[in-house]
């Protein structure tokens, strides 16, 4: 099968594309494939922890991971899985706002407070606490924040603790911890963080990922052998936006 695989590529001519050749209805390792979820027991998870420590934790959570780990992913999943009824999530990234100003005048905006600073932000969340709704603040690449704005978002979290209004959500590059080595919290020791690092696909959840990418494209994991299956898990390390990079 590699072998006629490899002779299949070298006759492609300039054009003839992948998809046309292997039958495809469309690119099956695009970055961002429409309607396409591949979600392992592994980030069920952490999605559950994510919802049970929003509910009942005071701290500010982090998940971290790196480029094509499947960040955005459990961001997507996350809002889309939060109650409706008694949840407001607002979202955005850090590329369009990372200074403190425009972040806070973002998410004040977005929940229709009477000024666009921290001190409306939390007093519209204690409004909308009132009414039963909890308030998600939620960053992706959040380790392109200035610092500023990531003491802001931190002060924001420890107003009242447990019974704040508001929780934050951050999705980083592991390279924010410079970034959080150098946060201030009001108190001396203060657990103000909680961690969870996304982990790699195994080698079965890879071949899984590989199988339904493929069957979502029109065809199935037949077209790789297996050797090639395992060239793709060792190089991708796993992590499902490296596999795409790798397979394809």
């Amino acid at each position: 099968m590699k072998d006629s695989q490899e002779a299949g590529m070298n006759a492609l001519s300039g054009a003839e594309t992948l998809e046309d050749y292997y039958q495809l209805e469309h690119d099956p390792f695009v970055a961002r494939t429409p309607g396409f979820k591949f979600f392992t027991p592994q980030r069920k998870t952490v999605l559950a922890q994510l919802h049970h420590l929003a509910r009942f934790g005071d701290q500010v959570l982090l998940v971290t991971g790196p480029e094509g780990s499947g960040k955005t992913l459990l961001r997507q999943v996350l809002v889309a899985s939060s109650n409706k009824d008694t949840t407001q999530c607002v979202v955005t990234t850090a590329k369009e706002f990372s200074s403190a100003n425009g972040l806070i005048s973002f998410f004040s905006q977005a929940v229709n407070a009477s000024g666009r600073d921290s001190r409306s932000l939390l007093l519209r969340a204690g409004q909308l606490r009132e009414t039963g709704v909890n308030l998600y603040l939620i960053i992706d690449d959040a380790h392109l924040l200035e610092q500023e704005a990531l003491q802001e978002l931190v002060d924001l979290s420890r107003v009242s603790g447990s019974e704040a209004p508001l929780r934050i959500f951050l999705f980083a590059d592991e390279n924010i911890q410079p970034m959080l080595d150098s946060v201030s919290a009001d108190e001396a020791g203060a657990e103000w963080l909680h961690v969870i690092p996304l982990q790699p696909y195994a080698m079965e959840e890879t071949r899984e990922y590989l199988g339904q990418r493929l069957e979502a494209a029109g065809q199935g994991l037949e077209l790789l052998d297996e050797e090639q299956v395992q060239w793709i898990h060792r190089h991708s390390g796993g992590w499902p936006g490296r596999i795409n990079e790798a397979a394809r």
